[in-house]
């Protein structure tokens, strides 16, 4: 049978790309990929090895004359376009690009913060670099820098970035889980954290201790950036984004055995926050950790909870008694009624779980 090959030009539509998909060929222009979704989908069909490592070569000169050195006579409408398409591509490819990493990590070095700001947050938030470590050098710690001297737009821009970042990662082991060895099912015990994995889960292991140290960097840049920017509403929108999706995590990717509770000057400032609808919010974390508690089989909530309710018991005025039993019959309707109204839900899903009506 005769082999011939078939150039992207003969291709008219995704069915003759289907029915010529094993004799299509690649490009002697690697960059061709970026604008064509043909090529795209055959790179990942086949996942050429000649082809990625053709691909990383040429990706890495063109970052590095386009965005690293950016020459004069490079003009800003000229890379935006180029980063575009480059994010285009890595959002559908949704593997790591070495070259990618490189580059970046060597352009966040003297990053202004400013120049292409938007699509720089979004190439970070697609990058999977392990070890943590590795990570933390390259592309946290620079952010970081930038992250306190900055204003509250840009820690919250940041914070987005991270919270995408941290679904990046978590996607990633979804595909990871499907290609290692399954675990034991004779086995009754339930993993509750990282260190707890199969021995022959090494790659999800070593994504869920990236996650880990993912969560908990951006734990301790936002306590901080709390007390520096007084509780800003739009921080704590993007304080309690990020830990909520933390807080779905194992729901979400089962793969990731990990739980982490925000730190308790997070919990208490957003507690005692001005803003009602931040205190909802928190009451919606702490449900979800509870059912996260619960699938994981473990009763491990009772200390967030307490200290919860001893907040609230000791900020009482004196002389004023507080019980959660005190919520219950007629007074109960019209205060859950109340909440309804002002869309308080997290607030009425937190006194329907830990304080049931008899």
């Amino acid at each position: 049978m005769q082999n011939t090959r078939v150039t992207l030009d003969q291709i008219t539509s995704f069915k003759d790309f289907l029915k010529h998909i094993d004799k299509l060929q690649f490009p002697n222009q690697m960059g061709c990929i970026l604008e064509s979704r043909y090529l795209q989908h055959l790179l990942v069909v086949t996942q050429n090895e000649a082809a990625v490592i053709r691909l990383n070569f040429w990706l890495q000169q063109a970052l590095y004359e386009e965005l690293v050195c950016a020459p004069s006579g490079v003009t800003r409408e000229r890379v935006t376009k180029f980063l575009e398409a480059l994010l285009n591509f890595v959002s559908f490819y949704q593997k790591p690009l070495a070259s990618l990493e490189s580059c970046l990590a060597q352009y966040l070095l003297t990053w202004n913060g400013v120049d292409y700001q938007t699509l720089i947050f979004l190439l970070v938030s697609q990058l999977q670099i392990k070890p943590f470590q590795k990570l933390n050098d390259l592309v946290l710690e620079p952010i970081r820098k930038l992250f306190f001297c900055s204003s509250v737009e840009f820690k919250c821009q940041v914070l987005s970035c991270l919270t995408e970042m941290l679904l990046t990662l978590a996607r990633s082991t979804l595909v990871t889980a499907m290609e290692e060895d399954k675990p034991s099912q004779s086995t009754s015990a339930t993993p509750l954290s990282v260190n707890d994995l199969p021995m022959s889960n090494n790659e999800t292991r070593e994504t869920c201790l990236v996650i880990k140290g993912l969560i908990g960097f951006v734990n301790r840049i936002c306590t901080v950036a709390s007390q520096m920017e007084s509780d800003h509403i739009l921080l704590q929108h993007c304080i309690l984004c990020f830990f909520e999706q933390v807080s779905i995590l194992h729901k979400n990717y089962p793969s990731v055995w990990l739980f982490y509770i925000p730190s308790s000057a997070i919990i208490y400032r957003l507690l005692f926050a001005s803003n009602p609808m931040a205190v909802s919010r928190l009451c919606n974390l702490i449900v979800n950790y509870k059912e996260t508690f619960e699938s994981l089989k473990r009763a491990q909530l009772s200390s967030a909870e307490g200290d919860v309710f001893d907040g609230l018991e000791n900020t009482q005025e004196e002389g004023i008694k507080f019980n959660p039993s005190l919520i219950r019959g007629k007074t109960r309707t019209v205060y859950l009624e109340f909440l309804r109204r002002q869309n308080l839900h997290g607030v009425i899903r937190f006194l329907n779980t830990f304080i049931k009506q008899k």
